[in-house]
């Protein structure tokens, strides 16, 4: 849900206040993917989840539907956008999803296949410090692998990859398979980071409804470490940058919560 996502605003929590940042998404609920991205491998990513709500209320009464993306960081816990997650009035919230059905789906490449573990997301918890949540799983998920919760302050020039369900332009065009890119850190920001695609594109960039996707380092050996999560950009694809959430400066509230 990125730009034209799940929220009708891109919304950052900031010590415990809410504050609106920019209109995030449609009403559309299609899933996509990155777009001048590249095809992800069956288990390249096998903490990457796509997250799909329906019935999400408006304070009219009526609903619709819409998809975010996520990072599985242990068994029951995934890491995503804190937009995602909103009342009828658009603000982040706290506690079970307030919509009639929100689902993560893990350990698939390619929609039309099938496969991967389907699961509910029965709780969320809202960073004060950022537009991060953590959202717990209906029971655990096992993989291959799963992100590490990234200390270290990021730095400019740090190269990051991402995998996402989001669209593959602007105009909601949807992909079945998930897709990945690469970026660079342009600036580190309090809270957030600024990043632009680097591979396999100069215009790669993430779109509508990949809103909360990773944003992890992989290393030579060893798991991936989960950097930041999709927050908000202009039109895709683009050459500029990204708006993406720090994970190091919640680390420990995230550590937290995953805990439980």
């Amino acid at each position: 849900m990125r730009k034209v996502s799940i929220v009708g605003l891109a919304a950052a929590v900031l010590t415990g206040v809410v504050f609106a940042a920019s209109t995030l998404m449609s009403d559309s609920g299609s899933a996509g993917a990155v777009a001048k991205g590249a095809d992800a491998g069956q288990g390249q990513f096998p903490y990457s989840v796509k997250l799909t709500m329906t019935g999400i209320p408006r304070t009219d009464g009526t609903t619709y539907d819409s998809s975010c993306s996520a990072g599985l960081v242990n068994p029951r816990y995934i890491v995503t956008a804190g937009h995602c997650f909103h009342d009828a009035a658009r603000n982040p919230v706290s506690g079970p999803p307030q919509y009639k059905s929100t689902k993560a789906t893990i350990g698939v490449v390619d929609l039309t296949t099938g496969g991967g573990t389907t699961v509910d997301v029965v709780d969320v918890q809202q960073s004060p410090k950022n537009d991060i949540a953590v959202a717990k799983l209906s029971r655990p998920v096992t993989a291959s692998k799963y992100l590490h919760i990234g200390q270290a302050k990021p730095t400019v020039g740090q190269q990051l990859v991402i995998a996402g369900w989001g669209d593959t332009d602007a105009n909601g065009t949807a992909s079945p398979k998930l897709q990945w890119g690469k970026f660079q850190v342009s600036a580190v920001q309090s809270t957030e980071l600024n990043a632009h695609g680097v591979w396999p594109e100069a215009d790669t960039s993430a779109c509508p409804h990949d809103s909360g996707a990773p944003y992890f380092s992989l290393p030579e050996t060893g798991d991936a470490t989960l950097v930041a999560v999709e927050h908000d950009g202009p039109d895709c694809p683009h050459t500029t940058d990204e708006t993406i959430e720090r994970v190091d400066v919640a680390a420990d509230w995230i550590n937290k919560q995953i805990a439980k």
